[in-house]
């Protein structure tokens, strides 16, 4: 699926959930959501085509300080089971993954700390 497509079916739930986080007034989870949705829909008014981490996105990820590697499917919190490698795009690790390229470097604030982490892959396809 392109990633003009993703954009188009990804935003509206990705925006229905950051009014039901505001709704139940999880308003930090809101605005770490929030943003993440106004920077893909920045990305989109500049004409960006990368793939990037969406709902349902299959991503490999490393650790950079432990060098040891994970595989994750993104999705909605009722769908999560990080035993079958569903993560909820509403942990902290979920949060930092929404919207990034494959390539790309990030921080993330764990339970246990800052972690930096390298997006290996991505696959929106399957």
């Amino acid at each position: 699926m392109s990633g003009v497509t993703m954009l188009a079916d990804g935003l509206k739930p990705l925006k229905a959930l950051v009014n039901l986080l505001r709704a139940n007034r999880k308003t930090d989870k809101a605005t770490a959501l929030a943003s993440r949705v106004s920077f893909l829909e920045a990305q989109e008014r500049g004409g960006s085509k990368l793939p990037r981490v969406w709902p349902n996105t299959l991503v490999t990820i490393k650790n950079i300080g432990s060098g040891e590697e994970y595989q994750y499917r993104l999705v909605f919190p009722n769908e999560a089971d990080v035993s079958q490698g569903n993560l909820s795009l509403l942990t902290p690790l979920g949060m930092s993954l929404i919207g990034r390229e494959k390539g790309e470097s990030f921080v993330y604030n764990s339970p246990g700390g800052l972690v930096r982490m390298r997006l290996l892959d991505l696959d929106n396809e399957s």
